[in-house]
């Protein structure tokens, strides 16, 4: 898991690591904060 802050150049490496992990098969989701509850409350 891992929290980016959106307009950073973090956000430019979260791209990058997001674009190796697909492209080596792994599933990748991305979660904004206003949707971080239902998505947990999903899990259960």
């Amino acid at each position: 898991y891992s929290i980016v802050t959106r307009d950073t150049v973090e956000q430019d490496y979260a791209l990058k690591r997001q674009l190796f992990l697909t492209e080596q098969g792994y599933k990748y989701k991305v979660i904004f904060m206003d949707q971080l509850n239902e998505y947990l409350s999903s899990l259960d």
